[in-house]
């Protein structure tokens, strides 16, 4: 049991594999979009817009955890992409806390989405391509 726990901390490039992809990558921006809900509603509820600071050790934590796994495995591609995914809620998060709109958060919400499916269409396009001509 604890070997499969282990081996989900393993990075993998899914370069052949566009579904197992899309998971891993949107599995690291809820990551971050669930801690950053919280330390907003931790905010809101206590009333003490200075409990956004916490969010500030969050960028720190998935450049080392990425640069740990680029060391031990020296896969740069995975683990630039885990990088930007992972760090890519901080968009709607910034918008959000400077401009106090939800109009601003919905189009940073869009623009995060445009973002992930535009690298995502880029990179397996092989895929696509493919696919069409059978």
């Amino acid at each position: 049991m604890w070997v499969k726990i282990i081996n989900l901390f393993t990075p993998i490039d899914y370069s052949d594999q566009p579904y197992g992809w899309l998971k891993n990558q949107f599995g690291h921006i809820n990551i971050t979009r669930k801690v950053l809900f919280l330390i907003v509603l931790l905010s809101f509820i206590l009333d003490n817009r200075a409990y956004l600071s916490l969010a500030i050790p969050i960028p720190i934590f998935w450049f080392s955890w990425e640069f740990r796994h680029y060391i031990l495995y020296n896969d740069h591609v995975d683990c630039l992409e885990d990088l930007l995914f992972e760090n890519l809620s901080f968009i709607s998060f910034c918008t959000f806390i400077f401009t106090g709109s939800i109009l601003y958060l919905m189009g940073a919400l869009m623009l995060e989405t445009f973002i992930f499916l535009t690298y995502f269409f880029i990179k397996y396009r092989w895929y696509f391509i493919d696919r069409k001509s059978k």
